[in-house]
């Protein structure tokens, strides 16, 4: 994943924050709707936006959580391969053996995870950290607001 973080890390940056932004910018315009500052009528083009970006964020986050899965799962399975190759009643060669040991030892040590460019790991924690900066935001822009008010 080094030359997929090389090639599109910067991006996957720059979409995240897009992302973040925006849906913080929805959630905010929803907000003033439901206290009546504007019509009703707004809530339909915030949501018709908001939505399909939720929908992107947590398929990004779960596409990056289901490699990391998979990577473990593949772990797993080289290593039940060096252990079913250990206990075979005819031995196989030991370069095969060893080959077999330090693949799994990479396969094991070396996480198979999308990251953006070092910043982050795509997975559910980063979508769990994504909804708790959101709140954040959203309390620090509520009590701007009601400073105004």
């Amino acid at each position: 994943f080094e030359l997929y973080n090389s090639l599109f890390g910067w991006s996957i940056v720059c979409i995240f924050v897009v992302m973040f932004l925006d849906s913080i910018v929805n959630i905010y315009w929803s907000l003033l709707v439901l206290i009546k500052i504007y019509q009703f009528g707004f809530i339909f083009m915030t949501c018709s936006t908001f939505v399909p970006l939720l929908i992107l964020l947590f398929t990004f986050c779960h596409c990056g959580e289901y490699c990391k899965r998979q990577h473990m799962l593949i772990g797993g399975h080289v290593r039940g391969l060096a252990c079913a190759a250990q206990c075979q009643a005819v031995p196989p060669p030991l370069a095969y053996t060893a080959v077999l040991a330090e693949f799994a030892m990479q396969v094991e040590q070396d996480a198979l995870t999308i990251r953006a460019e070092g910043f982050m790991d795509i997975d559910y924690n980063l979508l769990m950290s994504i909804f708790t900066a959101m709140v954040t935001y959203l309390i620090v822009l509520m009590q701007f607001g009601s400073l105004y008010a």
